[in-house]
Formats: structure tokens, C-alpha cells, sequence
């Protein structure tokens, strides 16, 4: 696993307890905390069901954070949450559909739709992380191969950096990388000043994206979509190409009516999610 469970756990009762003392506000005056996690979760919303990248299974982060701080606890997956925040709160207030797309470790999305968070089917799940958009495609964590994730997720897109660097020592991107050794950080700076290795990684990856976003504009039609993660973090480099890539493949009528905006909260998409979830 990634981030043992337990840590994690214990790292949130510390926080939330922090929080609540350094905020000097009484306990019993908090309606609620809200959790987003990884993956699926119960119908209950009591508990991770499953975290792939992560290793997790049935984790009970509602029961832990109740017995550890006395305030009521709901779970969501982390990116309906944050498709919720912006449904709430942020670009999505006149829309009645909207999916969110969030590029980390992994690729999730969560879905808005009539103004409610989608949880339909089998636990609600909606991973588009796990579309399958390279037949040919490498192995995946979920043990299928050529996954949207395998080749445009923050993991994927280091490799390629790793990978540009070798070809290339000399180049602009390999220069900047030793200055600079968080690669997405060094990818993006790289791509700002010109460097055709780092536009050429991203633009890949948008049109990855755009791959797996088709299908749901395709098959839901949302009125809108919204991007965060990575493609926040690079803004109108990843946003163009990703714009262009997917009107090439969504349906002729849809192709001038479908927006894809960067997420108005932009690293705090996580925590306005949650706290949307518990109200």
C-alpha cells in the first residue's frame, strides 16, 4: 500500500481535533464531518469500499472519526464530492448535469446529475480511470490493461518525463528536472518556457483524456465538465489541447455545446467537496 491505514486514520483524528481546538468552537455546535476517500463506498456512506492505488479495502472511516471526535461522520467518494462542491458552490450552480474529472495518482470522476450526486449501480462507482483507451495498453492496477490511468495519470505522465529525460539528457526538460526534481513540476515549467518534449507529454495526455471523456459526454451529455488535479496545475496547457482533442470525438451536435472549465477551487477541490458532502 501506498499510506498504511491506520497512519492515515490517526492522521486525520489529529487534524480534526487540531481544527476543532485551534477554531474554539464547542464540539456539539459541528453538524457534521465530511470524508472524501478514494473509490467506492457503502450505500451507507460509512466506508471506503476499495481504493485500487492504494490498497485499501472496507476501511471504516465514519465509525473512526465518530468514536475518536464525538461529531457525525458521512463518507463519499473524494470525486463526487468534489463534483458536488462545484454543483453547489462553484461553476455548476446553473447547470443540472455535471461530471467532474480529477487527475492525481489515479483518474476518478464523479457525476452531478438533476442537481444530485450520482450513486446509482453497483456502489455508485463511476471510474473512468478504468476505461480501457489502448488495447494494446499496459497492465493496470485493476488488473485489466491500457486504462485511461495507465497512460494519463500524474504516475503515467512522471514515467514519460523520466523516459524524455533519458533520450534527452541535455535538453531543457532533463536541465530543469535536476533543478527541479518534482517531474510534473519540472513537465509543466518545461512546457511554459516552449519545450517541445514537455508540450508534447501533455497534449498526449489530453488526448488520452479526451478519449475517456467522449464516452461520457457520449453516453450522459453533461452540461458541463470540470477538471482538476494535474490539469489545474497546468492549466490552459493541458485545457486547449484537451478542449480541441475532445470535440473531435464527442457527437457532431454536441461538439459546440459542451464546456470543459478548470475547477473553481482549485487545490482545495477536496475539502469544500467533503464539507458539501456532510451538509
Amino acid at each position: 500500500p501506498v499510506a498504511d491505514v491506520d497512519i492515515v486514520l490517526s492522521t486525520i483524528e489529529a487534524a480534526l481535533g487540531d481544527l476543532i481546538s485551534r477554531s474554539k468552537v464547542s464540539r456539539g455546535s459541528i453538524l457534521g464531518v465530511g470524508i472524501g476517500a478514494p473509490g467506492p463506498v457503502d450505500a451507507a456512506q460509512r466506508r471506503n469500499l476499495l481504493s485500487i492505488n492504494l490498497g485499501w479495502r472496507d476501511v471504516p472511516f465514519a465509525d473512526h472519526v465518530e468514536r475518536a471526535l464525538g461529531v457525525p461522520a458521512v463518507v463519499d467518494h473524494n470525486v463526487r464530492a468534489m463534483a458536488l462542491a462545484e454543483a453547489r458552490y462553484g461553476l455548476g450552480r446553473d447547470v443540472g448535469s455535471l461530471a467532474f474529472v480529477y487527475v492525481r495518482t489515479g483518474v476518478g470522476a464523479g457525476l452531478v446529475l438533476g442537481g444530485q450526486p450520482y450513486r446509482g449501480g453497483t456502489h455508485g462507482a463511476t471510474e473512468i480511470g478504468h476505461l480501457r483507451v489502448d488495447p494494446d495498453g499496459r497492465q493496470c492496477a485493476c488488473g485489466s490493461a491500457g486504462c485511461l490511468e495507465t497512460v494519463a495519470s500524474e504516475t503515467a505522465l512522471a514515467e514519460r518525463v523520466r523516459t524524455a529525460t533519458s533520450a534527452e539528457p541535455t535538453g531543457t526538460l532533463a536541465t530543469r528536472l535536476s533543478a527541479e526534481p518534482a517531474p510534473l513540476d519540472a513537465l509543466v515549467g518545461s512546457a511554459r518556457a516552449g519545450d517541445t518534449s514537455a508540450l508534447e507529454i501533455i497534449e498526449t495526455a489530453a488526448g488520452h483524456l479526451a478519449t475517456g471523456m467522449a464516452n461520457l459526454v457520449n453516453l450522459i451529455n453533461p452540461e458541463l465538465i470540470v477538471v482538476g488535479g494535474f490539469a489545474s496545475d497546468a492549466g490552459d496547457l493541458l485545457l486547449d489541447p484537451l478542449r480541441s482533442a475532445l470535440r473531435s470525438r464527442a457527437l457532431p451536435l454536441l461538439r459546440d455545446v459542451q464546456r470543459v472549465e478548470l475547477t473553481t477551487f482549485g487545490s482545495k477541490g477536496g475539502v469544500v467537496g467533503a464539507a458539501a458532502v456532510a451538509l
